[in-house]
Protein backbone atom coordinates (compact mmCIF):
# COMPACT_ATOMS: atom_id res chain seq x y z
CA UNK A 1 0.00 0.00 0.00
CA UNK A 2 1.55 3.50 -0.90
CA UNK A 3 1.46 5.47 2.27
CA UNK A 4 1.87 8.78 0.24
CA UNK A 5 -0.93 8.64 -1.48
CA UNK A 6 -4.87 7.63 -0.66
CA UNK A 7 -7.30 7.04 -2.34
CA UNK A 8 -10.63 8.56 -0.46
CA UNK A 9 -14.49 9.18 -1.58
CA UNK A 10 -14.93 13.13 -1.57
CA UNK A 11 -18.12 14.19 -0.98
CA UNK A 12 -19.39 17.69 -1.42
CA UNK A 13 -23.12 19.33 -0.94
CA UNK A 14 -25.55 19.21 -3.88
CA UNK A 15 -22.87 16.64 -5.65
CA UNK A 16 -22.49 12.69 -6.26
CA UNK A 17 -19.58 11.42 -4.69
CA UNK A 18 -16.52 11.62 -6.28
CA UNK A 19 -13.54 8.85 -5.99
CA UNK A 20 -9.82 10.39 -5.74
CA UNK A 21 -6.41 10.33 -4.58
CA UNK A 22 -4.92 12.43 -2.70
CA UNK A 23 -1.16 13.10 -1.14
CA UNK A 24 -1.24 11.32 2.66
CA UNK A 25 -0.30 14.26 4.43
CA UNK A 26 -2.19 16.61 7.34
CA UNK A 27 -2.25 19.93 4.79
CA UNK A 28 -3.77 18.12 1.75
CA UNK A 29 -6.63 16.45 4.38
CA UNK A 30 -7.31 19.66 5.75
CA UNK A 31 -7.33 20.96 2.05
CA UNK A 32 -9.94 18.27 1.12
CA UNK A 33 -12.28 19.70 4.21
CA UNK A 34 -11.13 23.43 3.59
CA UNK A 35 -10.12 23.64 7.49
CA UNK A 36 -9.31 21.85 10.91
CA UNK A 37 -10.09 17.58 10.60
CA UNK A 38 -12.30 16.35 12.58
CA UNK A 39 -12.61 12.07 12.32
CA UNK A 40 -15.93 10.66 12.94
CA UNK A 41 -16.21 6.81 12.96
CA UNK A 42 -20.38 6.36 12.44
CA UNK A 43 -19.58 2.64 11.05
CA UNK A 44 -18.90 0.09 13.88
CA UNK A 45 -19.00 -2.35 11.51
CA UNK A 46 -16.78 -1.38 8.82
CA UNK A 47 -13.22 0.69 9.26
CA UNK A 48 -14.06 3.84 7.82
CA UNK A 49 -13.62 7.18 8.57
CA UNK A 50 -15.63 10.09 8.05
CA UNK A 51 -13.41 13.11 7.81
CA UNK A 52 -15.01 16.73 7.83
CA UNK A 53 -14.15 20.30 8.73
CA UNK A 54 -14.09 20.29 12.68
CA UNK A 55 -15.70 24.17 12.58
CA UNK A 56 -17.93 23.53 9.11
CA UNK A 57 -20.91 24.10 11.06
CA UNK A 58 -19.73 27.51 13.43
CA UNK A 59 -18.38 28.73 9.75
CA UNK A 60 -21.91 28.78 8.46
CA UNK A 61 -21.00 26.11 6.06
CA UNK A 62 -23.99 24.05 3.74
CA UNK A 63 -24.97 21.41 5.28
CA UNK A 64 -24.00 18.36 3.14
CA UNK A 65 -25.81 14.41 3.91
CA UNK A 66 -27.05 13.76 6.77
CA UNK A 67 -25.49 10.79 9.03
CA UNK A 68 -28.42 9.15 11.13
CA UNK A 69 -26.09 6.20 12.39
CA UNK A 70 -24.40 9.90 14.33
CA UNK A 71 -27.96 11.48 14.35
CA UNK A 72 -26.31 14.76 13.15
CA UNK A 73 -25.50 16.58 9.98
CA UNK A 74 -22.12 17.15 8.04
CA UNK A 75 -21.37 20.78 6.85
CA UNK A 76 -19.03 21.21 4.09
CA UNK A 77 -16.99 19.28 2.21
CA UNK A 78 -15.83 15.62 3.48
CA UNK A 79 -14.54 12.44 2.43
CA UNK A 80 -13.94 8.78 3.95
CA UNK A 81 -11.43 6.89 4.00
CA UNK A 82 -10.20 3.56 5.23
CA UNK A 83 -9.08 2.41 8.80
CA UNK A 84 -5.49 0.70 8.64
CA UNK A 85 -3.37 -0.73 11.51
CA UNK A 86 -0.26 -0.06 11.78
CA UNK A 87 2.46 -0.53 14.54
CA UNK A 88 1.82 2.60 16.07
CA UNK A 89 -1.51 1.84 16.02
CA UNK A 90 -4.17 3.21 13.82
CA UNK A 91 -4.40 5.07 10.69
CA UNK A 92 -6.21 6.63 7.80
CA UNK A 93 -5.42 4.93 4.70
CA UNK A 94 -7.14 4.38 1.46
CA UNK A 95 -10.69 3.01 1.61
CA UNK A 96 -11.05 -0.37 0.44
CA UNK A 97 -12.74 -1.04 -2.96
CA UNK A 98 -15.34 -3.35 -1.19
CA UNK A 99 -16.12 -0.07 0.88
CA UNK A 100 -15.82 2.27 -2.02
CA UNK A 101 -18.43 0.94 -3.63
CA UNK A 102 -20.80 0.97 -0.66
CA UNK A 103 -20.31 4.21 0.43
CA UNK A 104 -20.78 5.39 -3.36
CA UNK A 105 -24.30 4.01 -3.31
CA UNK A 106 -25.06 5.00 -0.02
CA UNK A 107 -24.03 8.89 -0.29
CA UNK A 108 -25.16 8.83 -4.39
CA UNK A 109 -28.06 11.37 -3.81
CA UNK A 110 -27.17 15.00 -2.48
CA UNK A 111 -29.67 15.88 0.53
CA UNK A 112 -31.29 18.94 0.58
CA UNK A 113 -32.07 20.24 3.98
CA UNK A 114 -35.29 22.53 5.01
CA UNK A 115 -36.11 24.09 8.40
CA UNK A 116 -39.39 22.92 9.78
CA UNK A 117 -41.52 23.69 12.69
CA UNK A 118 -39.85 20.34 14.33
CA UNK A 119 -36.43 20.88 13.31
CA UNK A 120 -34.48 20.40 10.63
CA UNK A 121 -35.30 17.45 7.91
CA UNK A 122 -34.00 16.24 4.98
CA UNK A 123 -34.67 14.50 1.24
CA UNK A 124 -32.95 12.95 -1.43
CA UNK A 125 -32.47 14.56 -4.58
CA UNK A 126 -30.84 14.31 -7.63
CA UNK A 127 -27.70 16.70 -8.43
CA UNK A 128 -30.02 18.52 -11.10
CA UNK A 129 -32.98 18.97 -8.07
CA UNK A 130 -30.73 19.76 -5.56
CA UNK A 131 -29.20 23.03 -7.67
CA UNK A 132 -32.67 23.93 -8.79
CA UNK A 133 -33.77 24.28 -5.19
CA UNK A 134 -31.03 26.36 -4.15
CA UNK A 135 -30.94 28.52 -6.58
CA UNK A 136 -34.84 28.89 -5.83
CA UNK A 137 -34.10 29.80 -2.04
CA UNK A 138 -31.63 32.72 -3.56
CA UNK A 139 -33.70 34.48 -6.17
CA UNK A 140 -35.38 37.55 -4.69
CA UNK A 141 -39.53 38.36 -5.67
CA UNK A 142 -40.65 39.21 -8.50
CA UNK A 143 -40.61 43.55 -8.74
CA UNK A 144 -43.97 44.99 -8.76
CA UNK A 145 -43.76 46.81 -12.57
CA UNK A 146 -46.61 48.61 -11.21
CA UNK A 147 -46.72 52.88 -10.33
CA UNK A 148 -43.45 54.36 -8.46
Amino acid sequence: MDKEQMTILFVQPGKRPVEKTIPHTLQDLQAQVGGTIEIVYPWPDRRVGLVCNDEGKLEGLPLNRAIPEIEDAIAGDFFLCGLCDTEEGGELCSLPPKDMEYMKEHFKDPHFFMQTNRGITFFRVTPAVYAELMGRTKKQPPHDHGER
